[in-house]
């Protein structure tokens, strides 16, 4: 099943590494294929849904740092996805 988590990704902008946090997604192999456009953002309806996002973003510290050639270049704007789905790892 695919599914998403937070995690750290290096990308490069104008000839330099930057590392930052991402939403990356996972195809039903469980690869990484995929991340956002934008940087990851805590938001939810109430506090404790932003809270909650913000938890699940500390777990990415215990992963390897992903790079665009570890996916498959597919990037998504959230504006773009139809669900967003609260079944992240």
């Amino acid at each position: 099943m695919s599914h998403w988590n937070y995690r750290f990704v290096a990308v490069d902008i104008d000839g330099e590494t930057e590392i930052g946090l991402y939403e990356v997604y996972y195809d039903d192999e469980g690869r990484p294929n995929g991340r956002t456009k934008e940087l990851a953002t805590f938001v939810g309806a109430t506090k404790m849904e932003a809270w909650d996002a913000y938890s699940r973003a500390g777990d990415a510290l215990g992963k390897p740092i992903l790079t665009d050639a570890d996916l498959s270049q597919r990037q998504v704007s959230r504006r773009d996805m139809t669900t967003r789905g609260k079944e992240g790892r």
